[in-house]
């Protein structure tokens, strides 16, 4: 979100948008745009997918004018998007993780100070993308501990077969990441 704020004020443009990259590297998914919801665009298509596709930076001075530029969501939305500045947003690896777009700067098309500006600021997307996503997989891990710890507590309880069950079904799928858990139990008597 301060990406997008910042991008918006330092260049006097209406509205910006990240793309994150799907874990499949097939899709660019919207991840925090002003106005848009869901939108998923393949890599390789449209001017997002293209710069995800190529890794260079496109500025385009009249986007009606760029066979790239897809109307449909002006059209929708009754918006009009008349220039854009659209870069890659690459990891500390140098591999593309998402896609900055930046439309209509207020006095006219982006310039090459606009440019510069624009990949200082996926300079910083991309540090915040990945101490996200490690962010993320660190809480992952701290839930599955956490459920270990309660399994093994449960286990080590006097609570009861059904209690012990029921701990189990509920703790067991985090740690696997599964959707869910079933216990059968052995009936000695109908073998």
């Amino acid at each position: 979100n301060t990406i997008v704020k910042e991008a918006c004020s330092i260049l006097g443009a209406d509205r910006a948008s990240i793309f994150t990259m799907s874990d499949d590297k097939a899709h660019l998914i919207l991840m925090i745009a002003e106005g848009a919801k869901n939108i998923t665009v393949p890599v390789g298509v449209g001017i997002a997918g293209g710069v995800a596709a190529s890794g260079d930076s496109v500025n385009i001075p009249d986007c009606y004018n760029d066979s790239r530029f897809d109307p449909s969501f002006d059209k929708k939305t009754g918006y009009k998007t008349n220039n854009m500045l659209c870069a890659p947003i690459g990891d500390s690896s140098g591999d593309i993780v998402g896609v900055l777009q930046i439309i209509n700067k207020a006095d006219g098309p982006f310039g090459p100070e606009d440019e510069e500006i624009c990949r200082i600021l996926t300079a910083q997307a991309g540090i915040a993308l990945k101490n996200a996503k490690s962010y993320k997989q660190q809480m992952l891990v701290q839930q599955k501990l956490r459920s270990v710890t309660d399994l093994v507590r449960a286990m080590q309880a006097d609570m009861g077969v059904n209690s012990l069950i029921f701990t189990m079904t509920a703790k067991a799928p985090s740690l696997v990441d599964a959707d869910r858990c079933t216990i059968f139990l052995i009936d000695e008597k109908a073998n």
